[in-house]
Protein backbone atom coordinates (compact mmCIF):
# COMPACT_ATOMS: atom_id res chain seq x y z
CA UNK A 1 0.00 0.00 0.00
CA UNK A 2 2.83 2.74 1.25
CA UNK A 3 5.22 4.56 -1.45
CA UNK A 4 8.32 3.25 -2.13
CA UNK A 5 10.56 6.07 -1.04
CA UNK A 6 10.89 8.55 -3.34
CA UNK A 7 9.88 6.55 -6.28
CA UNK A 8 5.97 7.86 -6.86
CA UNK A 9 4.27 11.08 -5.85
CA UNK A 10 3.23 10.51 -2.70
CA UNK A 11 -1.00 8.96 -1.57
CA UNK A 12 -3.40 11.65 -0.90
CA UNK A 13 -4.96 12.06 2.30
CA UNK A 14 -8.51 10.34 2.82
CA UNK A 15 -11.03 13.33 2.14
CA UNK A 16 -12.85 11.69 5.43
CA UNK A 17 -9.79 12.36 7.26
CA UNK A 18 -9.03 16.45 6.16
CA UNK A 19 -12.87 16.48 6.87
CA UNK A 20 -12.10 14.98 10.59
CA UNK A 21 -9.41 17.43 11.00
CA UNK A 22 -11.29 20.45 9.57
CA UNK A 23 -13.98 19.72 12.35
CA UNK A 24 -11.85 19.25 15.11
CA UNK A 25 -9.81 22.38 14.90
CA UNK A 26 -13.37 24.82 14.48
CA UNK A 27 -14.35 22.76 17.73
CA UNK A 28 -11.25 24.09 19.18
CA UNK A 29 -11.77 27.50 17.87
CA UNK A 30 -14.89 27.89 19.05
CA UNK A 31 -13.97 26.91 23.37
CA UNK A 32 -11.04 28.99 22.24
CA UNK A 33 -8.32 26.71 22.66
CA UNK A 34 -7.04 27.85 19.63
CA UNK A 35 -7.00 31.51 21.40
CA UNK A 36 -5.42 30.22 24.41
CA UNK A 37 -2.69 28.08 22.25
CA UNK A 38 -1.96 31.14 20.35
CA UNK A 39 -1.34 33.05 23.49
CA UNK A 40 0.96 30.54 24.90
CA UNK A 41 3.00 30.09 21.25
CA UNK A 42 3.58 34.49 21.78
CA UNK A 43 4.92 34.04 25.24
CA UNK A 44 7.52 31.50 23.89
CA UNK A 45 8.29 33.35 21.43
CA UNK A 46 8.94 36.25 23.95
CA UNK A 47 10.51 34.17 26.26
CA UNK A 48 12.91 33.18 23.23
CA UNK A 49 13.44 36.68 22.40
CA UNK A 50 15.07 37.62 26.09
CA UNK A 51 18.30 35.74 25.36
CA UNK A 52 19.37 38.80 22.89
CA UNK A 53 18.39 41.21 25.36
CA UNK A 54 21.65 42.16 27.34
CA UNK A 55 21.55 40.77 30.97
CA UNK A 56 20.64 43.78 32.88
CA UNK A 57 17.29 44.44 30.60
CA UNK A 58 16.27 40.71 30.77
CA UNK A 59 14.68 40.90 34.05
CA UNK A 60 12.30 43.78 32.69
CA UNK A 61 11.52 42.23 29.99
CA UNK A 62 10.41 38.55 31.47
CA UNK A 63 8.19 40.54 33.51
CA UNK A 64 6.69 42.60 31.02
CA UNK A 65 5.99 38.92 28.97
CA UNK A 66 4.56 37.53 32.15
CA UNK A 67 2.64 40.46 33.10
CA UNK A 68 1.21 40.58 28.94
CA UNK A 69 0.23 36.84 29.68
CA UNK A 70 -1.69 37.48 32.20
CA UNK A 71 -3.39 40.13 30.63
CA UNK A 72 -3.98 37.89 27.81
CA UNK A 73 -5.62 34.99 29.69
CA UNK A 74 -7.58 37.40 31.43
CA UNK A 75 -9.40 38.75 28.64
CA UNK A 76 -9.59 35.44 26.65
CA UNK A 77 -11.86 34.29 30.28
CA UNK A 78 -13.81 37.14 30.22
CA UNK A 79 -14.47 36.84 26.90
CA UNK A 80 -15.33 32.94 27.50
CA UNK A 81 -17.71 34.34 30.69
CA UNK A 82 -19.34 36.87 28.42
CA UNK A 83 -20.24 34.27 25.36
CA UNK A 84 -21.22 31.79 28.33
CA UNK A 85 -23.61 34.87 29.63
CA UNK A 86 -24.99 35.34 26.81
CA UNK A 87 -25.55 31.53 25.73
CA UNK A 88 -27.17 31.82 29.13
CA UNK A 89 -29.54 34.52 29.03
CA UNK A 90 -30.34 33.45 24.82
CA UNK A 91 -31.73 29.91 26.41
CA UNK A 92 -33.54 31.39 29.55
CA UNK A 93 -35.38 33.71 27.23
CA UNK A 94 -36.12 30.66 24.74
CA UNK A 95 -37.66 28.60 27.35
CA UNK A 96 -41.21 29.61 28.40
CA UNK A 97 -41.80 30.31 32.27
CA UNK A 98 -44.49 28.22 33.75
CA UNK A 99 -47.62 29.69 34.55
Amino acid sequence: MGNDRGTRLATPASPDYLANESCSSSESEEDGEGEELEIEAMFRRKLMGLRRLPRRERSAALRAAREWRAFALNALREKRRAVSDARHKLRRARVPEPC
